[in-house]
Order: structure tokens, then C-alpha cells, then sequence
């Protein structure tokens, strides 16, 4: 006799309800399967996992949080990887009370964009805290001489 579990409706047998929940299972995870095989570009077993979410891009108000998962395979581009983006609210803002954004310290400056003659050299910074957008960065420029042409 298979021991009783009892659900709100009526009495099912363990090993029943068991095996239909591995049934369901398996059949979702075939479904997936054939659906990304139709899909030739994909191989789905050439990534890793999702990492975890990251923290909200803001402290208050609405912002955004990503994960990443990496392509293993020797056919991916060195570095290849996908992201996942999600809104996320943390508490009101207050409207007086706003945070500032905190920046990062400013990058190398770039090399100049000719050989000869006048061209431009640039740096970034980006935001890491307070009221950024997700990715928020500032460029600076400034001119450049290299020598004459």
C-alpha cells in the first residue's frame, strides 16, 4: 500500500503524485529542447549559468538589476557573453532628498585618433552609485598633435 498524502481536495498516493511531477518535468524540458533545436545558431549546452542578479542600480526609486551567463564553447568569440535585465523598486525617493550619483575616477587617456595633424584623445568614467542609469558613464576630449603630415 503506497503511504497517503493528503492535499486540500483529496487523498494521493505518493509515488503517484511523484511520478506525474517528473512526467510534467520531463515533458517542459523537452518542449525547450525542441523549441531552441528549431533554432540553429543556438547551442544551448555551450553556456553556463545564470549568474546571480546584481544589486539594483539605484538606492531608491525604480532601477534595474543584471546577470550574466559566459558561452563556453571554443566557437564563441573570446569573452562572448549574454545578459538578463529586470526592474527593481526599492523605496520612494524623497524629492528633496535626492542622492547624488558617485563616479568612478577617470580612465587612461585614449591614444590621439590620427598619426599626424590635430585629432582627439578621450577618457571615460562611470557612475557606480547614487541616482546612475544602468551603464551611465562620462566621456571627456580634448585635442591632440601628433606629428606634422
Amino acid at each position: 500500500m503506497y503511504p497517503m498524502r493528503y492535499s486540500r481536495f483529496k487523498r494521493i498516493p505518493h509515488e503517484i503524485t511523484q511520478m506525474r511531477v517528473s512526467s510534467l518535468i520531463k515533458k517542459k524540458r523537452d518542449a525547450i529542447t525542441k523549441e531552441t533545436s528549431n533554432n540553429k545558431n543556438i547551442d544551448w549546452t555551450a553556456w553556463d549559468n545564470w549568474s546571480i542578479w546584481s544589486a539594483c542600480s539605484v538606492s531608491c526609486g525604480q532601477g534595474r538589476q543584471v546577470r550574466w551567463r559566459h558561452c563556453l564553447s571554443a566557437d564563441c568569440t573570446k569573452g562572448l557573453k549574454k545578459a538578463q535585465l529586470k526592474s527593481c523598486y526599492l523605496k520612494n525617493c524623497e524629492k528633496n532628498n535626492r542622492e547624488p550619483k558617485i563616479w568612478d575616477q577617470w580612465g587612461n587617456w585614449s591614444t590621439c585618433s590620427v598619426t599626424c595633424g590635430i585629432g582627439k584623445i578621450m577618457r571615460w568614467r562611470h557612475c557606480i552609485g547614487g541616482r546612475c542609469s544602468l551603464g551611465e558613464k562620462k566621456a571627456q576630449l580634448k585635442t591632440c598633435t601628433s606629428a606634422t603630415c
